[in-house]
């Protein structure tokens, strides 16, 4: 939380960021936590691809937990090497460091990777309403479960679901829990 208080104070005291080397010298931030910005999507601003966003950290010769000491807010020097391109990540790369970082993917829906699998018998959340009492087949993303129990004491959930349209509510009864409960989130 200390972080983006210092991200926040520093873009409203002197605007936005003009680049990394900028957004290194306004802050504090350790090469670790700069990382993880570019690996996420938060320095896209700069125009750069996040390969070549991690070489011009590099360049910048920060330690990991290396904070940047700049007395009396002097710019950091842009690194003397010349940048090479470096080709964006793939669709697929970003949204695993997304997921590997944040825990949840800004790029892309995590179904998305699945459409394969979205075939015309399964329904999407939006179609529920018409198939009330029959069974239905639906594909989703686990986004909230509250574990219960029965009144004997047996465990089931309840989990809130997401596919690429909506929202949808799953209940896990015992036998189906016992079942299914290591597939789910």
């Amino acid at each position: 939380r200390a972080h983006v208080y210092t991200l926040q104070k520093s873009r409203l005291q002197d605007g936005p960021f003009r680049g990394l080397a900028d957004l290194v010298a306004r802050t504090d931030l350790g090469a670790s936590e700069l990382e993880g910005l570019i690996l996420v999507g938060a320095c896209d601003c700069f125009k750069l691809t996040r390969p070549e966003l991690l070489f011009q950290l590099k360049a910048l010769n920060l330690k990991s937990t290396q904070r940047q000491l700049v007395p009396f807010r002097m710019p950091v020097p842009k690194p003397a090497l010349k940048r090479p391109y470096l080709t964006p990540y793939s669709l697929r790369e970003r949204c695993r460091y997304e997921q590997d970082i944040l825990g949840f993917m800004v790029s892309q829906h995590p179904l998305w990777f699945y459409q394969s699998y979205l075939v015309k018998e399964r329904l999407s959340s939006t179609g529920l309403a018409q198939h009330a009492g029959r069974c239905v087949q639906l594909l989703g993303w686990c986004i909230a479960k509250t574990q219960s129990r029965t009144r004997k004491g047996e465990p089931m959930t309840f989990m809130s679901m997401e596919d690429l349209v909506g929202t949808f509510e799953v209940t896990l009864f015992p036998k189906v829990y016992a079942k299914y409960a290591r597939m789910t989130c």
